[in-house]
């Protein structure tokens, strides 16, 4: 059994495999450990990553790249807007969500981004099969930023249900690099002497920094601080740079079509990597627009002084993340720095320069992440036993919930954690009289984390989950949750009675509040607590018996009195009796459970169709290989045993099968070209069966003439004389008929010319051979063995007293023993 851990980037995804024997990173089909995050569509087929990267030039508008920076937002938000400025596929508002356009099947089709981003998860997994030697994986853990809100959660774990995944949990990627950092150090100290170390994370799309406690055995998140710039970012800055130069010397726009924009990028990056390696270098696009030849020579220092900005919002993030983490610089063990845009000479020595020495690079740039959700997986998994080593993650934002009030509220509502800090009962207002509700779970609150909320209804009631209007989420944040209705009450009512009045008795109501694992909120349970009277009878104790009086004795022969009946007495007990109330959620944006089914299925079907795909592909190549290889070898190795006509008539056969490949053939179906590849095999069938014969008749006819030449030989030996002549001269018949019939034959198939199809075949030959073989197997019985010689009888058994007067003599015959010494 095998966990997998997927780090999902904005450019780029790795995936690790955790088995027997360690933790090890996959390399996708063209041996690259890391896999392009994008998905293209092309008629009927679906190309995802290396494949969508080939194809991405030539079906730049039906390619979605970027899809870390889409799932689970609104289209009007912030994010998606920046993200217009990259994206070179179609976007639409969709009820108020970003959804993707594209073509697929001959179909304009609009599909949510957790489909999408489900395809390239399905995708690592078949990279971690076939590195698994084509086992199965279900479980894995998946990376995601810190700074994702639980909207984005959810469609994360939608995508991985939408491809039948199992996710053990959705892990913070700069929580997985510190696991990958502290696991494997054995000399951590003790809990009251952490060791502080910052992990900086700038990628291809985002930054994140985090501050990390490590002890022995154990980590904690002290704070998290994200900015949603990246390398991406200060390519754009040279891109824009670039393109007002040409605009001014060529009067082209470069952001005027998809393309342009695709190539313009491209370029940047490679700009960016070639100077962080060297001080100089030209950005060239050959026949960029209009056929016009683009070039543009940048040095390090205009890039730096270009993205100035960038990089002090990205020193901000550094700042805020020590703050909040509420120590000082001089704590810090070291800075630990991770992620492709790390490589920046600018950022490296302006962490060098705040940290006031090197950062350290001891963790792999782009696979750390990777490896600490497999670690994460492996610890989670009861297939594995790895070392003792608790992970303390944080939530990056408060979370308010908030709930209407009923008539006759006034008291305080009861709040309780799982916490051990917080074990004691506190009391919250009402939610439902103070703006935003009350804060249930606060800012770097740890996961998981349960709350126990006690409130008093009556009829079906609502929480209302959300973000505080202060809360640091990303701009354009919606700040609704969810809404989770608990009905059931009043308890034992039926669909369509009637409410029940405002002075009814209200119950007891325990809900249970969870940040799980993967930072998602849920309402684990909601009770209602009944409390009734019961009635039971029971007796009634005996009356004391009156001072000095005792029992009268029976008098002899008088009947025993009838014992009296204890009296009872009603008493009334309180019982306590809990009920399981129906919860639902509703969270804006977030799939329907239909639409999840719906997605599976036709995620299914897809699957199915792209296995078709690919067999069908493999036949058509199989047929289209075959033309070219059977037209040289007529030309070539077969050309002499074949007449001119038969070779003129299979290479008609072969050009025409070419042009229908090429023409009516390019979308046949695998059925078709199998008909087709088999109908040419059977054409040239007789002229290749001549080549096999002329190839295989020559080794044929020495193996027999071996067996010919070593029967003869055997007959005439010695070793055959206990043979009876009458076998041995039928053996000796075989061998010479067969000699015979080799002569002739090999006399008449050398009298046709190699086109002519032959008259001595090798199948003949080796049955030849196999009937010498038998018919002389009786010149290879062994001689018999000598007979036994007679055995002499046995002398008459000695008496006793011979016996006993042989035994002196015995002994003084036998000789002394002789001591002896063993080297």
């Amino acid at each position: 059994m095998s966990v997998i851990g997927i780090d999902v980037g904005t450019e780029s995804c790795v995936v690790a495999i955790a088995r027997r024997g360690g933790v090890d990173v996959l390399a996708n089909e063209t041996s690259n450990r890391t896999t392009p995050c994008m998905v293209g569509f092309s008629g009927k087929e679906r190309r995802v990553g290396e494949q969508a990267k080939a194809g991405i030039t030539s079906n730049i508008k039906n390619t979605v790249v970027g899809l870390k920076k889409l799932i689970g937002k609104r289209y009007n938000s912030e994010a998606i807007q920046t993200e217009l400025k990259f994206a070179t596929f179609g976007m639409r508002d969709v009820a108020g969500e970003a959804q993707l356009q594209f073509n697929y099947d001959g179909e304009q089709r609009t599909w949510r981004v957790e489909r999408v981003m489900g395809m390239v998860l399905q995708h690592m997994r078949q990279i971690a099969e076939a590195g698994n030697d084509g086992k199965p994986i279900t479980d894995c853990v998946i990376s995601i930023p810190p700074y994702w809100t639980d909207a984005e959660r959810v469609a994360m774990a939608h995508s991985c249900e939408v491809v039948g995944l199992n996710v053990l949990k959705l892990m913070h990627d700069s929580s997985a690099a510190a696991l990958s950092y502290g696991i494997y150090k054995t000399e951590l100290p003790e809990e009251d002497k952490a060791l502080n170390v910052m992990i900086f994370d700038l990628g291809h799309g985002d930054c994140t920094v985090s501050v990390v406690a490590f002890s022995k055995g154990k980590l904690v998140v002290k704070s998290v601080a994200s900015e949603t710039v990246g390398a991406r970012d200060m390519d754009m800055e040279v891109a824009k740079h670039c393109a007002a130069a040409w605009k001014e010397k060529h009067k082209i726009d470069a952001f005027s079509t998809p393309k342009a924009v695709f190539r313009l990028m491209t370029a940047c990056e490679k700009l960016r990597k070639t100077l962080s390696t060297i001080a100089q270098s030209t950005l060239a696009i050959e026949c960029f627009i209009d056929d016009i030849d683009v070039q543009q020579k940048i040095e390090r220092s205009d890039f730096e002084e270009w993205n100035k900005p960038i990089l002090d919002r990205i020193m901000a993030t550094v700042d805020k993340a020590l703050s909040e983490a509420g120590i000082a610089k001089d704590q810090l063990h070291t800075c630990e720095v991770i992620g492709g845009g790390s490589r920046i000479p600018c950022v490296a020595n302006s962490l060098k320069e705040w940290l006031g020495k090197d950062v350290s690079r001891t963790l792999n740039q782009e696979e750390s992440v990777a490896r600490g959700c497999a670690l994460q997986g492996a610890m989670l998994s009861p297939a594995f036993r790895v070392r003792d080593f608790s992970i303390n993650e944080v939530y990056n934002y408060p979370i308010n919930i908030s709930w209407a009030n009923q008539a006759g509220d006034g008291e305080a509502v009861s709040m309780e954690t799982d916490e051990a800090a917080d074990s004691a009962a506190t009391a919250a207002p009402a939610g439902g009289s103070k703006p935003g509700g009350s804060e249930i779970f606060s800012r770097f609150n740890s996961m998981p984390c349960t709350k126990m909320l006690t409130l008093y209804r009556n009829s079906t009631f609502q929480l209302a989950a959300s973000y505080p209007e202060d809360a640091p989420t990303p701009a354009g944040t919606v700040s609704k949750i969810s809404d989770f209705t608990i009905s059931g009450l009043p308890l034992g009512a039926k669909p369509g009675d009637a409410p029940p009045p405002a002075d009814a008795p209200k119950y007891k109501c325990k809900v249970k509040v969870r940040l799980d694992a993967n930072g998602i909120l849920v309402v684990e349970s909601a009770q209602a607590i009944e409390e009734k009277e019961v009635e039971f009878w029971e007796d009634a104790p005996a009356a004391p018996a009156a001072d000095g009086a005792a029992a009268a004795p029976a008098a002899d022969g008088a009947p025993a009195a009838e014992p009296v009946q204890p009296a009872q007495v009603k008493k009334v007990k309180k019982k306590t009796e809990r009920h399981n109330l129906p919860v639902e959620a509703l969270r804006p944006l977030n799939m329907t459970k239909r639409e999840l089914l719906d997605a599976r299925e036709e995620e299914g079907k897809m699957a199915i169709q792209d296995r078709i795909l690919v067999e069908t592909a493999e036949k058509m190549n199989a047929l289209e290989s075959y033309v070219y290889s059977m037209r040289d070898k007529l030309q070539t190795s077969l050309k002499e045993y074949a007449t001119e006509a038969e070779a003129s008539n299979l290479i008609s056969k072969l050009d025409e099968t070419e042009n229908w490949l090429y023409e009516d053939g390019a979308d046949a179906d695998k059925t078709t070209y199998e008909q087709k590849h088999n109908m040419l095999l059977d054409l040239c069938s007789p002229v290749n069966q001549r080549l096999v014969e002329a190839e295989s008749r020559a080794p044929a006819v020495s193996e027999l003439e071996k067996v010919i030449a070593s029967m003869e030989s055997l007959a005439a030996s010695a070793a055959t004389e206990h043979i009876e002549p009458a076998d041995k001269d039928k053996a000796l018949s075989e061998v010479s008929a067969a000699k015979a019939w080799l002569a002739a034959e090999q006399e008449k198939q050398a009298a046709l010319p190699k086109h002519a199809d032959p008259t001595l075949l090798t199948a003949q030959i080796d049955g030849k051979r196999a009937s010498v073989e038998t018919a002389c197997a009786v010149l290879k019985k062994p001689k018999p063995a000598p007979k036994p010689a007679a055995v002499p009888p046995a002398a008459a058994p000695a008496t006793a007293m011979d016996t006993d007067a042989a035994a002196p003599a015995a002994a003084a015959a036998a000789p002394a023993a002789v001591d002896m010494d063993l080297d």
